[in-house]
């Protein structure tokens, strides 16, 4: 029994080898060429993966260096802004400063100006009472004075 044992397994494997045995290497073979396709393609997709994540880093580390930039140029801008509308007002500020002082120069000389004048009239009308009325030096001072307080009030 041994013996016909080893003779249907030996016929076995002989037509196993003649009729199965290439086509399960060849299914084998296809396999392994699709497994290593496959595991080539994975890495390719890794690669293109990691190309794809380092120039995403790279255009993020643009954009904010950009953006500081930005950031840091509307600064300065709005600081040269500041400035030049600080320098306006003080222009504005002196100019009206100035006028002002102008104008106070040409009211204190209207105001000396009619002071004069004024003082001009009374010396005018004081003398002219005086005139009026010829007296000794005693009284002309008294007149004098008692006329002045009149038109001083």
């Amino acid at each position: 029994m041994a013996l016909w044992t080893w003779i249907v397994f030996i016929a076995v494997l002989l037509l196993l080898r003649k009729f199965a045995w290439k086509p399960i290497l060849s299914a084998l073979d296809e396999r392994e060429k699709k497994i290593k396709q496959s595991l080539e393609d994975a890495a390719e997709a890794k690669r293109v993966l990691d190309e794809t994540i380092s120039q995403q880093k790279d255009i993020l580390g643009k954009a904010q260096e950009e953006a500081i930039q930005m950031v840091q140029r509307s600064r300065e801008t709005a600081q040269n802004v500041a400035m030049e509308i600080e320098k306006k007002a003080m222009h504005e500020a002196e100019r009206m400063i100035e006028g002002a002082r102008n104008a106070i120069q040409g009211e204190k000389a209207r105001a000396v100006a009619e002071l004069r004048k004024e003082a001009a009239t009374l010396a005018v009308m004081v003398a002219g009472k005086l005139i009026s009325e010829n007296l000794d030096d005693e009284r002309n001072q008294k007149l004098s004075e008692r006329y002045i307080h009149e038109i001083t009030g």
